[in-house]
């Protein structure tokens, strides 16, 4: 119980503060109990933060996964543009979330840097997988080059992260902008698809 409560209050600080800003001291404070006393759980800063990083990265691969199996058997354009819409309420609105996640991708701690970029590299390669399986499953796979496949997947999840980005700098930024998004995008992906595989949306 005690263990658990550390991760809870530690992933609400490091969303506020980062990973140089949370100290053991305010973790112990907050969760009530003496700094001594969380060696009896974790035997650093460092490992509680991996653990916290895990458990998130274990929720956000479940609900990626999920919003797979929810698709239905719509076109292509209708399933990417449900998948760009649930990847940005995955974060909206919920400040520890986004917080958390935003200093793990622009402000990751120098000296882990190199461990965080191997389980940030391990997400980027299931929302890869996850936008070539929208794809795939109307367009066949040796219809079109390896390069363009690529190309396309790259500019959607340019999309996504610049969505995710917006959420934090932009204030004004809201879920409704994803549309407009949205539209301004398809009209290079349908033209682009439509010349490679003579695919209509």
């Amino acid at each position: 119980m005690t263990a658990q409560k550390i991760k809870i209050v530690t992933l609400e600080l490091l969303a506020q503060k980062g990973y140089e800003g949370t100290s053991l001291s305010e973790i112990a404070y907050k969760v009530g109990i003496k700094k001594p006393s969380i060696y009896g759980h974790f035997t650093s800063k460092e490992e509680i933060f991996f653990s916290v990083l895990n458990e998130e990265i274990i929720k956000f691969e479940a609900y990626i996964n999920q919003i797979l199996l929810n698709m239905k058997n719509k076109d292509i354009k209708s399933n990417l543009f449900e998948f760009l819409k649930e990847f940005i309420e995955y974060f909206y609105k919920n400040s520890v979330r986004i917080g958390f996640w935003s200093s793990i991708v622009f402000f990751p701690p120098f000296e882990l840097r190199e461990k965080i970029k191997i389980k940030l590299k391990n997400i980027d390669k299931l929302i890869y997988n996850s936008i070539l399986e929208i794809i795939c499953k109307e367009i066949k796979i040796e219809d079109i080059s390896e390069e363009d496949l690529d190309n396309i997947i790259y500019s959607y999840i340019c999309i996504l992260k610049g969505s995710f980005a917006m959420l934090i700098y932009d204030k004004k930024f809201d879920i409704k902008h994803i549309e407009y998004i949205w539209e301004t995008y398809l009209i290079g992906i349908e033209n682009k698809l439509s010349s490679l595989v003579n695919y209509n949306f």
